[in-house]
């Protein structure tokens, strides 16, 4: 199936899917079959792959209600065919190894949830040392009020102004 990167590599065209399309975020096969498939204004190079998107497409569709939803990787091979030494959609070589982790994304998500649940805490701690010095005020307040009306009862004036 023809593409329309022309003679750029694969490795490139991905990579820079992935910083200017995808905004860091790593491009599985199928996104990359249609990246490198279907044009705007142009449609799909050649027509016979719209097809073949679309099956892709539908079998994500269905796999990802069971228990264990097939990959991309799994998706294209399963829809494309494979050959020894050569992946469809990618050309020769080895399959891209999968990041170990979470998705860039889903890491940002992380850090800056984590780094919310800091900041709660934090606020809580100050909450409670202001909450305790209020109780400390208040209750210094009533003591002299009490002081005060002993000292009223006691025959005691207040200065005149």
């Amino acid at each position: 199936m023809p593409h329309n990167q022309g003679s750029m590599a694969f490795v490139v065209v991905r990579n820079e899917i992935e910083k200017k399309e995808l905004n860091g975020e790593e491009c599985d096969r199928i996104s990359f079959f249609k990246f490198t498939h279907f044009k705007e204004g142009k449609g799909w190079m050649p027509l016979e792959v719209e097809a073949k998107y679309n099956e892709m497409i539908e079998l994500k569709e269905k796999s990802s209600s069971d228990d264990k939803p097939l990959t991309a990787d799994e998706i294209c091979d399963q829809v494309l065919g494979t050959r020894s030494g050569y992946i469809k959609g990618l050309g020769y070589g080895l399959k891209p190894k999968k990041k170990a982790g979470p998705s860039l994304q889903i890491k940002r998500l992380a850090d800056a949830f984590k780094e919310s649940e800091d900041r709660f805490r934090e606020s809580e701690e100050i909450n409670l040392k202001y909450q305790e010095k209020v109780d400390e005020l208040t209750l210094r307040l009533e003591r002299q009020e009490k002081m005060f009306e002993m000292w009223l009862a006691a025959g005691n004036h207040p200065p005149a102004p």
